[in-house]
């Protein structure tokens, strides 16, 4: 067949129609000069190049940059810096109970030590999460609008046909998924920031409180009214100290449940994307048949609506 030499997809014009916003356009007396232009709300309508004859549901809408992964986010520097504020109280706590040999409490400031958190990790993926989710609704929004206005009212036949059942059967199905699974981690990280976020507070409270009490009851415990006093003091901190541990457990435990549902709502989106939910099978195939696009038989599949007019379609949520 003979090629007019703008693209791969670019099919010989004298068999084929231009079309812009949705009709034919006739061909200029002797031709079209230098090739056709390029379709615009026909089949490749957008398309770059001037592919008349290629169908696709897209629009020729600009795509989206992906979110940055977590990673890809600049940490602010809040978890050093609250690091490096909680250990100066910490060293004079440490300081105090160690000249006591109170090896259990030092042992709870340990643990309490090691739960603190960064909570930029969570922000950072809470965020990721957000923009992956507005990503998934736009090109949901996208691939319907652009079914509604630019093919549906303007082409019937066994193409147009397949396009929409393949709009409203096949990814009208898998948008909901990808946006519930989007939405939930989104939440998830943020819950589980501000649970950080509080244990963070607490502790830096406790020690920046217990400190300077601390300190000064250790250089009483000569005298056994201070060495009660110090004593006394420093249960209350191990009793505290202990209490947001015990805190933090409880909260670990309910994430970790929270986190594992959605791990099962993950393996069943994948079973969604792959054979019988196993990568290792292949991907699903989820693309239209690319018979609706072959040139020698295109102008049967895709057959002009008479007298079609611009149609607007639903609104964007009607279908979510």
């Amino acid at each position: 067949m003979a090629n007019s030499g703008a693209g791969p997809y670019e099919p010989d014009a004298s068999r084929y129609q231009v079309w812009q916003n949705g009709r034919p356009v006739p061909p200029p007396p002797g031709g079209w000069t230098g090739g056709p232009p390029g379709n615009a709300g026909g089949p490749g309508g957008g398309s770059p190049g001037g592919q008349v004859g290629n169908p696709r549901v897209a629009g020729g809408a600009p795509g989206r940059a992906a979110p940055p992964p977590p990673g890809a986010r600049p940490d602010p520097g809040f978890f050093k810096q609250f690091f490096q504020a909680l250990n100066g109280p910490r060293m004079q706590i440490r300081g105090a109970l160690g000249l006591s040999g109170m090896a259990v409490v030092l042992a709870l400031d340990v643990l309490a030590t090691l739960n603190v958190g960064n909570p930029w990790l969570f922000i950072a993926r809470r965020d990721t999460w957000k923009e992956l989710s507005g990503a998934v609704a736009g090109n949901s929004n996208d691939v319907w609008m652009t079914w509604f206005n630019d093919v549906n009212p303007h082409w019937t036949g066994h193409a147009a046909q397949q396009t929409g059942y393949h709009v409203r059967f096949v990814q009208d199905k898998l948008f909901p998924q990808l946006s519930s699974v989007a939405r939930d981690m989104s939440d998830t990280m943020n819950h589980l920031r501000k649970e950080v976020v509080d244990y963070d507070l607490w502790i830096f409270t406790v020690y920046a409180a217990t400190a300077p009490i601390l300190s000064a009851l250790a250089k009483m415990r000569a005298h056994p009214m201070g060495m009660a006093a110090f004593i006394a003091e420093a249960g209350a901190f191990g009793g505290f100290v202990g209490k947001l541990i015990k805190e933090f457990a409880d909260v670990y435990n309910a994430y970790e449940g929270d986190l594992n549902k959605l791990e099962m709502k993950l393996y069943e989106l994948r079973a969604s994307f792959y054979r019988g939910g196993d990568p290792a099978r292949g991907p699903r195939n989820l693309d239209l048949d690319p018979e609706l696009a072959e040139r020698s038989t295109i102008r049967d599949y895709w057959v002009p609506a008479p007298n079609a007019a611009p149609a607007t379609g639903p609104s964007a949520g009607d279908h979510m």
